[in-house]
């Protein structure tokens, strides 16, 4: 598990909460990225502040095949449970007492392989998509300065921007550890690309634009991913859960 706060739930069997301090036996140290830390921190990128420590953190390791992010209040499981959200169509709700069931951690497993992605949300286009909630121009340059650094090519910034379904929070399900991890090398060269180049400080929900176009390659990376593989995205298509008292999901600052 990943982010800035601990659950409030006892987490599951087999799980760790990765964290620069460990407090319990249970924790997993993570190394610090100080190049991430001084340029993309937390308060601009979210979670995957937290994802490139990780990257740093295992690479040179032997790892397992596969690797399962969770967030302290999001997962992905392979069969409806919960209730559905009353304002966000691709998610389900689940209080606190429900969510911290050592049952879940079965439920979390692929259906088959090593894939386990969250709900899909149809869209006329990502671009489209982005530029309904955020400035579009942020989307384009960062897509502009990731070609720039060789991280993606033209064409790949032109099927993210066109692809009609996304995955809302990609990070949070369960990949195949090298595949992920490369994702994430991809990723991180496209955010400090924009972040030295195009990218506009913002205020309140807006500055994390760097976040916001990292959510919506990450997305596209892997379900190009799952189309070679499967040549589709339903054997491993899972049903993203929030954790929540209500049914209506509350956007976190």
């Amino acid at each position: 598990m990943i982010g800035h706060r601990r659950p409030d739930f006892e987490l599951w069997p087999g799980h760790q909460f990765a964290c620069f301090e460990r407090e319990s036996e249970n924790d997993f140290k993570l190394d610090k990225d100080e190049e991430c830390e001084e340029l993309l921190p937390d308060r601009l990128i979210g979670e995957y502040y937290f994802l490139f420590c990780l990257l740093k953190t295992l690479e040179g390791q032997q790892l397992p095949p596969r690797i399962c992010i969770t967030q302290y209040r999001r997962f992905v499981v392979n069969q409806a449970i919960g209730t559905p959200s009353s304002n966000s169509p691709h998610a389900r709700t689940l209080p606190a007492v429900q969510a911290g069931k050592a049952s879940i951690a079965h439920l979390m497993k692929p259906k088959t392989g090593d894939w386990l992605v969250g709900s899909l949300l149809s869209t006329k286009s990502v671009m489209a998509q982005y530029a309904r909630h955020h400035p579009l121009r942020d989307w384009l340059r960062f897509l502009a300065d990731a070609i720039d650094s060789g991280a993606i090519d033209q064409a790949t910034a032109l099927e993210a921007s066109l692809a009609s379904q996304m995955i809302p929070a990609p990070s949070v399900g369960t990949f195949p550890t090298a595949v992920f991890l490369t994702h994430l090398k991809i990723l991180r060269l496209a955010a400090l690309s924009f972040r030295h180049h195009g990218f506009i400080a913002r205020d309140e929900y807006q500055r994390r634009a760097i976040g916001f176009c990292l959510e919506r390659l990450h997305s596209f990376l892997i379900l190009r991913a799952l189309f070679r593989i499967f040549n589709g995205s339903q054997d491993s298509a899972g049903i993203q859960i929030v954790v929540s008292e209500t049914k209506r999901i509350v956007a976190t600052a």
